[in-house]
C-alpha cells in the first residue's frame, strides 16, 4: 500500500484571509483600549482635583485665604504651592501630575512662560483674588472684583490650553476673551468654545478637566 508524501498547507488566499480577519480584529480592539485609557485617565484627573480642593478649602479654613505659589504668584502649577504640605499637610503631596499635561512647549505656544527647571507636570492652580486676576479684569474691560477663588484644572485629553482658568469671567462677563500669544498667534475662547470638557462630545474632546472654589456663580465640577 502506497502512502502519499504529498504535505498539507495554507494556501495564500487563506494566509491572505487570516490577515485580514486579524486586522479587522485589531481595528476594533485598538480603539476601544484607548478610549477605556482615556476613561481612566479622566477618572483619576477628577479624583485628584476633588482631594486638592478639600485641602485648598481646609487651608482657607486655617488662613482665611487660598494659598499664593511660591508665596507670591497667582498661579500656574499645584506643584509649587508648598504651603499646601509644610508646616502642616492639607494633601498628601502637591506633585500630582497631570496625565493630559502638554509639556513646556505647549505652555510656551499658548502665551505661558516655559515652566522651571525640574517641573515634573502637574495640574494647574490660580488663585483669583491676585494680580493675574486683576489681569483679567482689565482684558475684559470690566471693575469688578471677584471674591477669594480658586481653579485647579487638566488640560483635558485634548492637551491644549483650553483657557479654563478664565471661565469665571466669560461665564459672569458673557464676553469672548482674544488674547495674543507671545508667538503673535491670536485666539479667541468664549464659554460655549470648549472650555469647560464635555465627554458627551467624545473622549478626545477639547476644554480642560477641573474645579472652581470660592468664585460666586462658577459650578463645581464633579
Amino acid at each position: 500500500m502506497q502512502t502519499s508524501d504529498k504535505r498539507q498547507a495554507f494556501t495564500l488566499i487563506e494566509l491572505l484571509i487570516v490577515v485580514a480577519i486579524i486586522a479587522i480584529l485589531a481595528a476594533i480592539a485598538v480603539p476601544n483600549f484607548l478610549e477605556a485609557q482615556t476613561r481612566s485617565k479622566v477618572a483619576r484627573v477628577k479624583a485628584d482635583i476633588r482631594s486638592v480642593a478639600t485641602g485648598l478649602e481646609a487651608y482657607r479654613v486655617d488662613y482665611n485665604a487660598y494659598p499664593l505659589v511660591n508665596g507670591g504668584y497667582a498661579g500656574l502649577y499645584l506643584e509649587y504651592t508648598t504651603q499646601l504640605t509644610t508646616p502642616v499637610a492639607y494633601i498628601t503631596s502637591v506633585l500630582l501630575r497631570d496625565p493630559f499635561q502638554p509639556g513646556s512647549a505647549e505652555a510656551q505656544r499658548f502665551g505661558y512662560a516655559t515652566p522651571p527647571a525640574g517641573w515634573k507636570g502637574s495640574y494647574n492652580y490660580f488663585r483669583y483674588d491676585n494680580f493675574w486676576a486683576h489681569d483679567c479684569y482689565d482684558r475684559f474691560s470690566r471693575p469688578e472684583v471677584f471674591s477669594p477663588g480658586f481653579t485647579v484644572f487638566s488640560h483635558g485629553p485634548s492637551k491644549r490650553w483650553s483657557w479654563f482658568e478664565h471661565y469665571p469671567f466669560l461665564k459672569k462677563t458673557g464676553l469672548t476673551l482674544t488674547a495674543t500669544d507671545s508667538f503673535g498667534v491670536t485666539e479667541s475662547r468664549s464659554v460655549a468654545e470648549d472650555t469647560v470638557y464635555d465627554p458627551s462630545n467624545g473622549t478626545k474632546s477639547q476644554g480642560g478637566i477641573g474645579r472652581f472654589g470660592g468664585v460666586d456663580g462658577v459650578p463645581q465640577q464633579p
